[in-house]
């Protein structure tokens, strides 16, 4: 969906979101590590047209996990009350219980991330329902903050 925009794309896109899903796993990357060094990826796992599994995290270039670095997870619940260690699991059961992203509440202190994982999430449901199981690479653009 936001491949088909960045590519200038327009035309209408039209999503079922009762279609049954195939089974498989699906699986999104965002091609750019953002401004503080880490990229979102999300993969679904599809059993017996379920969703029965969900990966999602944040890897920075060390390949570390951002639910393993406790000093983010530190400053990040010291500033928002939240951090990846709670929300990561909040959103990736929220997919597994409601099976769409429409039941999925935002993580308060974790905005952000919960509406990258939804939209993320829903790509993954609508190639789940195609059956398309080729990878999703977003071309997140990464502007970098101007020193003030």
């Amino acid at each position: 969906l936001i491949q088909k925009a960045q590519a200038g794309d327009t035309t209408e896109i039209q999503i079922d979101t009762s279609a049954p899903l195939k089974d498989g796993v699906y699986k999104l990357t965002e091609k750019n590590f953002d401004t503080n060094g880490w990229k979102t990826y999300l993969n679904i796992t599809v059993t017996g047209g379920k969703i029965t599994k969900v990966d999602y995290n944040n890897i920075n270039e060390e390949e570390k996990l951002k639910t393993e670095d406790d000093e983010y997870q530190k400053n990040m619940k010291k500033k928002t009350g939240v951090g990846p260690k709670e929300y990561v699991p909040q959103l990736s059961d929220a997919l597994i219980e409601h099976q769409n992203t429409d039941g999925i509440s935002v993580v308060s202190g974790a905005t952000h991330s919960s509406h990258i994982f939804k939209m993320y999430a829903a790509q993954l449901i609508n190639a789940a329902q195609k059956g398309d199981t080729a990878p999703i690479e977003v071309d997140n653009l990464v502007y970098a903050e101007e020193d003030k």
